[in-house]
C-alpha cells in the first residue's frame, strides 16, 4: 500500500509541473510565432513603402498610413514629410541595415533602418500597428547629420 500511494502522489506531483510547464511552453511557441509573422510582414510593409516612394506615389503610402486618408492635416504632414525625405535623400537606393523589434504591450513593431539614398544615408523610424488586420505605419521619421523630418 506505501508504494502505490508513493506512485500516486509522485505521478500527481509531476502533472501539476508538466500541465504549468506545458501550457508556458505553449504561450511562448504562439507569441514567438506572431513575432516572425509580423517581422516579416513589416519588412515586406518597408519594401512596398519604398517601392512606392521611388515611384513618387506619396498617395498610396498614405492610404496605407494609419488614419492618414482620413484626416486632411496628417495628409499634409506626411506629404511635407515625404517631400522633405526626398529633397534631403534622393530616390531610395538600397536598405542597409535593419533593425526591427515586435512588441507585445503596447503592440507594436518599431523598425529602425539605415537606408542609402541617392543624395545621402538616411535613418529611417517606422513605427506599425495591426489594428485587427494587417500592419499600417503609424509613424515614419528621417534622420540624417543635419535634419530630422518626422510624420505621425
Amino acid at each position: 500500500m506505501k508504494r502505490a500511494a508513493k506512485w500516486t502522489i509522485g505521478l500527481l506531483s509531476a502533472l501539476i509541473l508538466a500541465v504549468p510547464l506545458s501550457l508556458g511552453i505553449w504561450i511562448w511557441t504562439d507569441f514567438h510565432k506572431a513575432g516572425v509573422r509580423q517581422q516579416c510582414e513589416a519588412e515586406e510593409l518597408i519594401a512596398q513603402f519604398h517601392q512606392r516612394f521611388n515611384a513618387g506615389d506619396f498617395d498610396a503610402i498614405c492610404r496605407d498610413a494609419y488614419k492618414c486618408s482620413e484626416f486632411q492635416n496628417l495628409r499634409q504632414d506626411w506629404q511635407a514629410a515625404l517631400e522633405d525625405t526626398r529633397n534631403r535623400g534622393g530616390a531610395f537606393r538600397s536598405v542597409l541595415h535593419s533593425d526591427i523589434k515586435v512588441y507585445i504591450e503596447p503592440t507594436s513593431v518599431r523598425a529602425d533602418v539605415v537606408s542609402a539614398f541617392e543624395k545621402a544615408e538616411l535613418r529611417e523610424i517606422f513605427v506599425m500597428k495591426d489594428y485587427d488586420g494587417p500592419l499600417k505605419i503609424v509613424t515614419y521619421q528621417t534622420i540624417s547629420k543635419e535634419s530630422t523630418s518626422a510624420t505621425r
